[in-house]
């Protein structure tokens, strides 16, 4: 799957999924393996634009490629519909708009699992003021995204939880639990099968 983006933006995508990203080009490509006929895959792209007047627009693009396991041929497809632009509105427009509810919670679920990930990688290469920065910066534009977003709670809280912990040295077995749940956790479900209240507290120390 190949995203046009202006160059300007910076795009992150937000998962495991490999992915090459070439801002010069403005250009990010996810390769997705093997996927099983009647199967989806979900993307979900963070994108941070530039600041910008309202009435401004910024365009996309998605193009797929891929090659049929039958025949063994290559083909391009490209997905319906034209260019996306995406518009600059004001304060009074934004607030007024209709939300899809569902893909937000699917994005929230994404963004929380991913920049949950990246914090934890940090906790345990020692790097605790660089997670607990990170992280911080990460909520407080994650808060703003859940305003309004029904059943983002357990998002928020769980997003809150770690962030409240991550400055502090953790066991690895508390790492990889977190881990663990957030991996399952990115459609949003909750993982019931744990403890998930007192798993980053379980720690070895305070930072130095």
């Amino acid at each position: 799957l190949t995203v046009g983006f202006p160059g300007e933006c910076v795009a992150e995508l937000l998962g495991s999924t490999p992915c090459v990203t070439d801002r010069v080009r403005g250009v990010l490509e996810v390769s997705f393996g093997k996927v099983a006929a009647g199967t989806t895959r979900t993307v979900v792209v963070k994108f941070t634009t530039p600041g910008r007047a309202a009435g401004a627009s910024l365009a996309f693009s998605t193009k797929l490629a891929f090659t049929d396991a039958v025949s063994g041929e290559r083909a391009t497809q490209e997905v319906p519909g034209e260019t996306l632009k995406l518009y600059v509105g004001t304060e009074a427009q934004n607030t007024g708009q209709r939300r899809a509810m569902e893909r937000s919670l699917t994005a929230a679920a994404a963004w929380s699992a991913h920049s949950a990930r990246l914090a934890i990688a940090h906790n345990r290469d020692g790097e605790y003021d660089r997670a607990r920065v990170y992280l911080h910066d990460q909520l407080r534009h994650f808060e703003r995204f859940c305003t309004g977003l029904d059943d983002s709670q357990h998002l928020l809280a769980d997003f809150r939880a770690v962030a409240e912990a991550i400055d502090f040295e953790w066991d690895e077995r508390s790492r990889k639990s977190m881990e663990v749940m957030y991996s399952k956790g990115f459609g949003g479900s909750r993982d019931h099968r744990t403890n998930r209240a007192n798993l980053c507290y379980s720690i070895t120390g305070p930072s130095v």
